[in-house]
């Protein structure tokens, strides 16, 4: 393999990125990303403490991705719809990507004060403005969101829904994409209740 010259974090991350969902998550190592890179391990140091920052990079990384994903799936949609849609693109990010949600799903509290973080829940609170809540609602109503969601895909990444159909499994995904919108549509009638 041809070495590679002229190393930078973002470039390593990304071919991280790549390698992790080739070896997966629990077999990635310094050792296969140096393999990728064309580089000799301890180069690696130059950049990275070690495994636990590449990994903690790489899960940065992967909610830049999530984040673009229903970003981009919310652009022109409007309220129930763009729940929808960014429910369809996270499910879809954590299937094609399976390994790299691994990452995602690894974001420790401390790096949830990073811009690649705060972007992605400012994305979920800005689909949530037409909706009028009141932020102790918009919580609510994004941590139930954001948990069955990722309870689903996590099952169905673990194999769950093997014994289903696929189409099986898309009909249970439907079914609580629209017990979610049935939830932020009754909190919105609470709210209209009480002005």
């Amino acid at each position: 393999m041809q070495r590679k010259r002229n190393l930078n974090s973002d470039m390593i991350i990304s071919v991280a990125a790549t390698v992790i969902e080739e070896s997966g998550y629990d077999n990635f190592t310094i050792r296969t990303l140096a393999d990728a890179l064309g580089v000799k391990p301890p180069s690696l140091y130059n950049h990275f403490d070690g495994l636990d920052e590449v990994k903690q990079k790489l899960a940065i990384y992967s909610v830049k991705m999530l984040g673009d994903a229903i970003r981009n799936a919310a652009v022109g949609r409007a309220s129930e719809d763009a729940i929808r849609e960014i429910a369809h693109a996270y499910r879809n990010f954590a299937k094609d990507k399976k390994e790299l949600y691994k990452a995602f799903t690894q974001v420790k509290q401390a790096q949830k004060s990073n811009d690649e973080a705060i972007s992605f829940t400012n994305t979920l609170y800005q689909i949530l403005q037409p909706f009028a809540l009141s932020k102790d609602i918009e919580n609510k109503f994004l941590m139930i969101f954001r948990t069955g969601i990722h309870g689903f895909v996590a099952l169905e990444n673990a194999g769950v829904f093997r014994e289903a159909n696929v189409s099986d499994a898309d009909i249970y995904f439907e079914e609580l994409v629209e017990k979610q919108v049935l939830i932020l549509n009754s909190y919105k009638a609470e709210m209209s209740t009480e002005c």
